[in-house]
């Protein structure tokens, strides 16, 4: 068999090139099938879900004084009704105290009495003088002309006296008032019905002003709690209706209404905090003995139509996000911002139109390649 020779094995080489480049041509040029899909309108709906807890109206009785806790009326567990008695702290300073307003009390009144009548008498004197030294019959004196008299003799004689007088009686009165009012700081009642919660003292211990003494549950009234974040919080309103399921087994759902919305803002260590309590208000009454207290909530907070593709359409590139359009026939990178998701779509808020055709599964092709959709 005859040898090729060096130039024949150039031109075979060539040949063969020509004949693989012409087939990888045909077939880069040749549309690739794909699966794809039509941009259409569909109807979305947006849910917050968190954690709620079971909560009740209670309120917490604090002392307002110092001192010692003489009785305790009030156990853990058991009912009380507005205005009963619930603990009692030793008030025998402030009874001291009150008796000794009373004492200054009657005698600012006892002295004011009798420079009232030391004022009638020195009036009845000038009266007498008058009538003898103008040669009148002397008349009766009588108690209108006594105060007339004496008006004018205050007035004129005595006015800073009768004034320092007046103002040592008001400030006994005042004393005295106080005095009556710091009574009733040592006893301490039920300021709402309900069940008692806990009660933090016990007989002769002795406290600081501000200490917890006891907390009335009001179970009449329940509600749930629940902390979400900023963002979440730009959703929610008051008025919105909330599912709320128990995390307990086979715990019911109820439904309540977003009663207020309180957004407070706080320093840290780390800065300012920011924290939105959302309160829920069950629609019906609520057993609350047998209810769990952690609750997972779900509220309906944006609904309406979107121009939707399925997810997986959208691939991420550089922390972007895109879609395969089909334009002209060839595969598009198309740049989108989404939104809302539903049942394996997402909303294409900017990017691509209703009616564009989408390629289903991007991962496969090629930006620019010529597809022809299956």
């Amino acid at each position: 068999m005859k040898r090729m020779t060096a130039t024949e094995k150039k031109i075979l080489a060539a040949g063969t090139a020509v004949v693989l480049c012409g087939g990888v041509g045909a077939y880069l040029l040749r549309p690739l099938q794909v699966d794809a899909v039509t941009a259409g309108e569909r109807e979305f709906s947006t849910y917050l879900q968190c954690e709620a807890s079971l909560k009740t109206d209670s309120v917490t009785i604090s002392s307002a004084v110092a001192g010692k806790v003489v009785r305790v009326y009030a156990s853990a567990g058991g009912q009380t009704t507005q205005g009963t008695l619930l603990i009692e702290l030793d008030n025998s300073e402030a009874v001291r105290a009150y008796e000794q307003a009373k004492i200054t009390m009657e005698m600012e009144r006892k002295s004011q009495e009798a420079q009232r009548e030391s004022a009638v008498a020195q009036a009845r004197r000038i009266m007498l003088l008058a009538a003898q030294t103008s040669g009148t019959e002397l008349y009766e004196f009588n108690e209108q002309l006594g105060t007339t008299l004496l008006e004018s003799y205050v007035e004129a004689q005595n006015a800073s006296e009768q004034l320092l007088s007046a103002e040592r009686l008001q400030l006994a009165q005042l004393n005295l008032d106080a005095a009556s009012d710091a009574l009733n700081l040592y006893r301490y009642t039920a300021s709402l019905n309900g069940q008692i919660g806990d009660v933090y003292v016990t007989p002769g211990q002795v406290i600081a002003a501000g200490t917890p003494l006891v907390k009335i549950n009001c179970p009449d009234y329940v509600y749930w709690e629940a902390v979400v974040t900023e963002n979440q919080s730009e959703d929610i309103a008051k008025g919105m209706t909330a599912a709320l399921t128990g995390k307990a087994a086979n715990a019911a759902t109820e439904t309540g209404e977003i009663v207020s919305v309180d957004t407070t803002t706080s320093q840290g260590v780390w800065g300012q905090a920011t924290q939105t309590k959302v309160k829920i208000q069950p629609v019906q009454q609520i057993d609350v003995e047998n209810q769990t207290k952690k609750w997972d909530m779900c509220v309906l907070t944006r609904q309406g139509r979107g121009v939707a593709v399925p997810l997986q359409s959208v691939f991420q590139k550089e922390d972007r996000l895109y879609v395969y359009a089909v334009r002209n026939g060839r595969a598009e990178a198309a740049q989108v911002q989404t939104g809302r998701i539903s049942g394996g779509y997402v909303e294409i808020e900017k990017g691509v139109d209703a009616g564009e055709c989408i390629v289903l599964y991007p991962e496969k092709i090629a930006e620019g390649r010529r597809v022809s959709v299956k």
